[in-house]
């Protein structure tokens, strides 16, 4: 005949459960999800806190950004530079230490004297008050500057640009120059056409954001040329 069925050992499934068992057993479960959850959070946290993800964290990408601009960009190894600068590893200036020694530009600058800005000193050509890039790109990061400027104006935002290159914080600036979606501070805003962002009874720009056109066309002009 059929082997005798074997009896479910205490707790299983909460059968055999004394009372209030099952009760704790699920406050003990909720408790360490949320133990699991706040150190998953802390973990997020340092991470972006990181000098690595300094690019990232100015630029600010969101996911309409990735599905409406990133995704309209040529597929190409061109195409890879714009994510890998937001990751930090772009090549020529990176913030990630992929190898044993200090972090260089391709011009030699140390990462230790630029406050880690090597992607911002190889592509502006300066990050602060240090000696410019010495790299000879072959034209490109000046035909990079000269779409970039071509866009701003054809758009009607020239002001904006000019807004943005005054200002002493260069990432954001670079941001500027490669279409970030994020809300930019109204030191820069204030150059954004009134047609686009609205004002204010004060005066003040009511959208900060660069419109999605623009966005893509600079996000292209990075590929094109630096890519």
């Amino acid at each position: 005949g059929a082997a005798p069925r074997a009896m479910p050992s205490p707790g299983v499934d909460g059968l055999l459960d004394q009372p209030g068992e099952a009760e704790a057993r699920l406050r003990a479960g909720a408790a360490k999800r949320e133990i699991a959850e706040a150190a998953q959070r802390r973990r997020r946290t340092k991470m972006d806190e990181l000098p690595s993800a300094a690019m990232v964290r100015a630029f600010a990408p969101t996911e309409r950004w990735r599905r409406r601009v990133l995704r309209r960009l040529r597929a190409g190894p061109a195409a890879a530079a714009l994510p890998a600068l937001l990751c930090g590893n772009f090549a020529p200036g990176p913030l990630i230490r992929g190898a044993p020694g200090p972090r260089q530009c391709y011009c030699g600058q140390d990462a230790a004297t630029l406050d880690g800005a090597l992607d911002v000193h190889f592509l502006l050509g300066q990050a602060g008050t240090e000696g410019p890039c010495q790299v000879d790109t072959n034209g490109a990061r000046q035909e990079w500057a000269r779409r970039v400027t071509a866009v701003f104006q054809t758009e009607g935002w020239a002001a904006a640009l000019a807004a943005a290159r005054a200002q002493p914080d260069r990432r954001l600036l670079l941001c500027l120059l490669l279409g970030s979606p994020r809300p930019f501070p109204e030191e820069i805003s204030v150059g954004f056409p009134r047609s686009h962002a609205g004002t204010t009874e004060g005066g003040r720009a009511t959208t900060r954001t660069l419109p999605e056109t623009i966005q893509v066309a600079l996000a292209a002009a990075f590929v094109d040329t630096i890519g």
